[in-house]
């Protein structure tokens, strides 16, 4: 499976958002309502499955979702 559907799986989870809600181009704060906390514990899963480490000002600067997976298929 690609690294967008895993990170959409753990987005979904961790907000309780419809997966449909989840673009590539959606923004994780401001379109998918992602606080510092959520940030964190998704940062904490992608280090779990992917065996990278991010930090939560990784997630905070990042764009979009589609920055998000660039930046795991770039360290993995």
């Amino acid at each position: 499976m690609d690294a967008f559907e895993e990170i959409k799986k753990m987005i979904v989870k961790e907000l309780s958002i419809d997966k449909e809600e989840i673009t590539l181009d959606a923004h994780l704060q401001d379109d998918l309502g992602a606080d510092s906390y959520a940030l964190m514990t998704i940062a904490e899963a992608i280090g779990t499955k992917f065996g990278i480490k991010l930090e939560l000002d990784d997630l905070v600067d990042l764009e979009s979702v589609e920055d998000l997976v660039k930046v795991i298929e770039s360290k993995g």
